[in-house]
This record gives C-alpha cells, sequence and structure tokens, in this order.
C-alpha cells in the first residue's frame, strides 16, 4: 500500500496553507489522418518487400534506406516475412517469394480513406493521446472569467511531433475506434491501420482541478498536490515538482506570500469557492451562444432539453450532429430533447424555410433512430421562447434561435442576449415548465 503523499508532507514538515482552482491544461489538435482498410502488411514490412523487390539485398542497406539505424526493426522484419514466405534467401541473397509478390499486389488495391479536420487531444502531463475527456473543457477566458489560475502548459508538439505520433494514434483506434465511428462500425470492425496524419492547428484548454499548497516555513520550501474527481494525480503532482526544480514558477513568487496564512486560507478560499458558485446569471452575448450550447450539449449526463421555435440546417449541421454524437455516445444514460414549432401561417402557402427546416429535422431522426430513441424531436407548436436546460444544474434563457441561427465570423448579425442561470429554484421551474410543455405535446413527438 503506497503512503498517503499528504500524510508524508505533514510527517516532513510541510503545512498545508489554502487549495486553489487550477486549470489542467492538454492541447486539442486539428488533424486530417490517413486510413487504410484491411491491410495485411504493415507499412514497415511492405517497404522492405518493396525495397528487396527493386533489387535491395542487404538489411543493412535496406534499414539505411528507411532511415532506420537502431539494428532491431528491419532484421525482425525479415524474419517475420521469411517465416511467411515472403521473402526467399538463397545464395546470400534476399528476393520476394510468390506470397511476397501476391501481396504487394493486393496491397496496391487496399482501400484508402482520409478523415478530416478530426479533433484529436494531447495530455502533455501524461504524455498520452485522447479522443475527449469526460468532463468539460475550458478555454483561456472561462479561466480568467472564474480567476482560475492556469498550470503551465507544458511539453507542446510542434506539427512534426504530432506527425510522428501515427503510431501512438494506431494504439488508440485499436483500443477504442474513431470517435465518429457508427454502430455498424462497432459491429462488424474491419481491421484499419493509420498511415499518415497531418495537423492542422491547435489551442490550448483546460480541465478543472484542485491545488493543494503546502509550504516549509524554516526551509521556505513548497510542495504541490494536484487533485481531480476526489484524489491526486501523483504524476501530475510529481511533473509539478520537476518543473519546479528547473526554474518553472508553478504559482509566481508575489503571490506566494499571500497563501502564507495558515489555516486562515483554507477558511478564506472555501468562501471565496461558495462566492464563486453563488446565483448570480452569466450574460451570454450574441457571439457567446453558440459555445454555450456547445458546452450544455457535452456537459449533460442525464437529460438534456433544447427549445428552439425554428430549426435551420445552417444551425443542425455536422458540427452540431457531432457534439450530439459524442455526448450520448460518452453517457448511455443521457435522454435528449429538442422541442420546436413554431407556426407559419397555418400552413397555407409554400415556404422554403419549411422545407430546410424538414432537412434539419430528417438530420435529428436519422440520429434519433441511431441512438434508439435517446433523442427524440417534439413539436411544441407556436412557441417563441428560446431555452435550454442541463440537468438540474443550469438553465439558459434567451432571444437566440438556437437551432436556426449559426453566426459566422465577417457576416453581420443581429444582436443577441440571454442569461445563464444556476440558481436552484429557477432551474426547477423552468425545468418544470418545458417539461409540461413537452409532456402535452407529445403525440407530435417526431
Amino acid at each position: 500500500m503506497s503512503v498517503d503523499r499528504g500524510m508524508q508532507l505533514a510527517a516532513d514538515g510541510f503545512e498545508r496553507i489554502v487549495t486553489v482552482p487550477v486549470g489542467l491544461p492538454h492541447f486539442v489538435w486539428r488533424v486530417d489522418i490517413d486510413v487504410e482498410f484491411d491491410r495485411e502488411l504493415r507499412l514497415l514490412e511492405e517497404t522492405v518487400l518493396q525495397l528487396i523487390g527493386a533489387g535491395v539485398s542487404a538489411p543493412s542497406e535496406i534499414a539505411e534506406l528507411m532511415g532506420l539505424d537502431d539494428g532491431r526493426m528491419v532484421p525482425a522484419t525479415l524474419v517475420d516475412l521469411l517465416r511467411r514466405g515472403a521473402v526467399v534467401h538463397r545464395d546470400g541473397i534476399l528476393s520476394l517469394g510468390i506470397s511476397g509478390v501476391d501481396m504487394l499486389k493486393r496491397a496496391a488495391t487496399r482501400e484508402l480513406r482520409r478523415y478530416t479536420d478530426v479533433e484529436l487531444r494531447h495530455d502533455p502531463y501524461h504524455n498520452e493521446l485522447r479522443w475527449t475527456f469526460d468532463e468539460l473543457e475550458l478555454k483561456d477566458k472561462d479561466l480568467r472569467a472564474n480567476g482560475v489560475r492556469a498550470l503551465p502548459a507544458i511539453g507542446e508538439l510542434n506539427a512534426c511531433d504530432v506527425e510522428g505520433r501515427y503510431r501512438d494514434l494506431q494504439r488508440l483506434v485499436e483500443r477504442e475506434g474513431f470517435p465518429f465511428d457508427t454502430p455498424e462500425d462497432r459491429a462488424a470492425p474491419r481491421r484499419r491501420e493509420v498511415i499518415r496524419m497531418v495537423p492542422l492547428k491547435s489551442y490550448v484548454a483546460y480541465r478543472e482541478a484542485q491545488l493543494e499548497v503546502w509550504y516549509r516555513k524554516e526551509r521556505e520550501e513548497w510542495a504541490w498536490r494536484l487533485l481531480r474527481g476526489g484524489g491526486e494525480e501523483p504524476e501530475v503532482s510529481l511533473k509539478l515538482a520537476e518543473l519546479e526544480s528547473e526554474g518553472v514558477d508553478i504559482i509566481p513568487l508575489d503571490e506566494r506570500e499571500e497563501l502564507k496564512i495558515g489555516a486562515k486560507g483554507e477558511v478564506v478560499h472555501a468562501a471565496a469557492e461558495e462566492a464563486r458558485r453563488m446565483t448570480q446569471p452569466r450574460l451570454l452575448e450574441t457571439a457567446e451562444h453558440r459555445e454555450a450550447l456547445r458546452d450544455a450539449i457535452l456537459e449533460a449526463k442525464k437529460e438534456l432539453i433544447i427549445i428552439s421555435p425554428w430549426l435551420r440546417t445552417a444551425a443542425v449541421d455536422h458540427e452540431l450532429l457531432g457534439w450530439l454524437r459524442t455526448t450520448l455516445d460518452r453517457n448511455k444514460s443521457l435522454r435528449i430533447t429538442v422541442g420546436y414549432g413554431i407556426d407559419r401561417d397555418g400552413g397555407r402557402r409554400p415556404d422554403p424555410a419549411a422545407r430546410d427546416q424538414e432537412e434539419a429535422l430528417r438530420r435529428l431522426r436519422k440520429m434519433g433512430d441511431q441512438v434508439r430513441g435517446r433523442l427524440r424531436v417534439v413539436e411544441i407548436g407556436n412557441t417563441h421562447e428560446k431555452v435550454v436546460v442541463c440537468d438540474d444544474r443550469y438553465v439558459i434563457i434567451t432571444s437566440f434561435n438556437f437551432l436556426s441561427f449559426n453566426p459566422r465570423p465577417g457576416k453581420g448579425v443581429r444582436r443577441e442576449m440571454g442569461h445563464l442561470i444556476t440558481d436552484p429554484d429557477v432551474v426547477a421551474r423552468v425545468r418544470a415548465t418545458v417539461t409540461r410543455a413537452l409532456i402535452d405535446s407529445g403525440s407530435r413527438t417526431t
């Protein structure tokens, strides 16, 4: 059994003086991924066979041409190809066997597919690739708005580094598949090999965490414990200690003096945290609504309700459908309800917008079928309210049409304003009101 680091720090003379909210950084990359299906040969094996077919026989020369100098990969590959009969060895010369020729022919006709603009995350503190994290993802402005300190964004990969991590991506695909895999893909998996990853752009994002700050007065030493999910992440704590020893300020020196307040620090911090959770509404301006909708979709655990009078394909686009798919795949107990349906002249005259709404409906219905009814669309009727309910945590009440309006940079947009409200009484009342409307309109579920 490992010793609790908190107990160990206390035994070493450290005092826990405060716990502060922090943002644990990671990097979000947009990448293009080239994948080959039903690949009989690994890329290394195919390259070795091609070189042998071209008359290159010496293992050392093959390794040199491939830029491999570790002395292990090429010989091990040759042994495997010899065992499979793809390569034959006569009189000290390597040549292609009959099965090797056939393998290369089949390789030339395999299916190649490119997935574009895929989100991939790099966790620098654990140095691993992830599709996503099962928690809220914050940006710099979110940290600033809530007075949360960002931990150092270490270990950022450059484009070449990302491109070279395609083998790590291959292991991720083998372990979890692709985030956009359909139920059919999962039911009948095909062998897939990542042959190339092309990085496009990246940005830093954060996850919420708590940082325990410890101080040993007689030596003026600092120590850190990174807490998430009710416990310590020792790998991150150790990395923070390593960064501190290298001269990286986990907390700036001028701020540390304010933290040397012993037990009172915990009281002050608890009061500050309580104040931060107070139920003051958060104002949403026009450009913030689409992002707020995305956050609500990805944060919801049990129930998400979206009320929007109109549906348009400009808003019910592949991006929004991707958010819905991600959250429904991640949370099997989640139920999503979309309410819509302002009356348009009682259907007395043809309306191009109505045809566009039908296409948006078709997209949502299709996803509802794919997730076996965990997403449903209800025609409420003549409503003009725009509401989002995220579990029992918060509601958004606004003038913004979530599912018909998608503001684009550089284009003129009308002003919209809304409020994100966390007051439990308000959340309960709004949820009850919209739920009654949805139940009353249940006969028109589409």
